[in-house]
């Protein structure tokens, strides 16, 4: 079993500090108050190289989203390019929705992964992000960054729609044949959205284990404090897990040998 640990040695960076411009409601830009923020290249070079020299495995580069569901890291592209000549450094690329021309800027940089969303549900596109896609759209870019060799690592988030099952088992099928997959789960708040059903997660889990040979790793976004279905998960044969709880990895200790990394899931492929 593989568990993952990012912490300080795979940090998560924004390149739009705490702002978004779609703020859909499962998120309201939260989740970017805890990466660090760069606002413009030299500064992320800087950041880079400061990463390299403390030994640091790599880092996630992200953002909030402009109103095309596209985070804006074109200008951030060539020095990307720069940090992958000048350090060891991994990067973990995510781009939000990407179209082709994009995908040809981004698979020139020598970037080691892009994290890529997957949504099976037209409506929960239009709905969560307020973006006039469909799945097939989601997935040409997707499709583009593959036929360029670029190591794509698709992100299925169960219960996206409020907690509910819209689509799930669509975006499954779009990425079947992927070499490594992520599941994550809705993290519910005050204002949207409830828990995701342990029957409904795992459903979608047994679709995705039956469906995608390769590897299945429940995410880091994702509701915590539930080490019983994390257990679940293991037991029907995902291939790992990022930030286990001590309860789960009290179980696999019982029943596997572990390998840890210190670092984001996405990149060791």
């Amino acid at each position: 079993m593989d568990f993952y640990r990012p912490g300080n040695n795979f940090p998560a960076v924004s390149v739009t500090g705490t702002r978004c411009q779609l703020n859909c409601p499962h998120c309201e830009a939260r989740y970017l108050e805890g990466m660090k923020a760069v606002d413009t290249p030299e500064e992320l070079y800087r950041l880079a190289i400061g990463l390299a020299e403390k030994g640091r495995k790599g880092f996630l580069l992200s953002g909030g989203c402009d109103i095309q569901g596209k985070v804006p890291v074109e200008e951030y592209l060539e020095v990307i390019g720069n940090i992958k000549d000048d350090t060891d450094l991994m990067i973990n690329l995510h781009t939000g929705w990407i179209d082709e021309d994009m995908a040809v800027k981004v698979a020139d940089t020598g970037v080691d992964v892009v994290s890529y969303d997957m949504i099976g549900s037209r409506d929960t596109i239009y709905g969560i992000y307020g973006i006039d896609l469909g799945p097939k759209d989601i997935k040409e870019g997707y499709r583009a960054l593959e036929s360029l060799d670029v190591t794509v690592v698709p992100h299925i988030t169960v219960g996206l729609d409020r907690g509910e099952i819209k689509g799930e088992f669509n975006a499954v099928d779009l990425v079947s044949d992927s070499r490594r997959s992520i599941i994550n789960s809705l993290i519910p708040s005050k204002s949207f959205g409830h828990s995701i059903g342990d029957e409904d997660f795992m459903a979608v889990l047994k679709y995705a284990r039956d469906e995608i040979e390769e590897k299945i790793i429940i995410g880091c976004m994702r509701e915590r404090g539930r080490p019983d279905l994390e257990i679940s998960a293991l037991e029907l044969g995902v291939d790992g897990i990022v930030m286990p709880s001590k309860k789960t990895v009290e179980w696999a200790e019982k029943h596997s040998s572990i390998q840890w990394y210190e670092g984001c899931c996405a990149v060791y492929t």
